[in-house]
């Protein structure tokens, strides 16, 4: 089922799934950048442990 709306000129626009690919694109991009600043957080804080035996 689609939810296109024809518009004045004849053509369909469908604006919600570019609307929801924004948001999955942004959602994404955040997510890989937390995910490398807490891999590079754990390897700083690895390195400053001196290491117990």
């Amino acid at each position: 089922m689609s939810h296109s709306k024809p518009e004045t000129d004849g053509t369909l626009v469908t604006h919600a799934p570019l609307f929801a690919s924004v948001w999955l694109a942004l959602f994404s991009q955040l997510r890989k950048n937390y995910s490398e600043r807490q891999i590079e957080l754990d390897a700083k804080a690895k390195r400053s442990k001196p290491a117990r035996n």
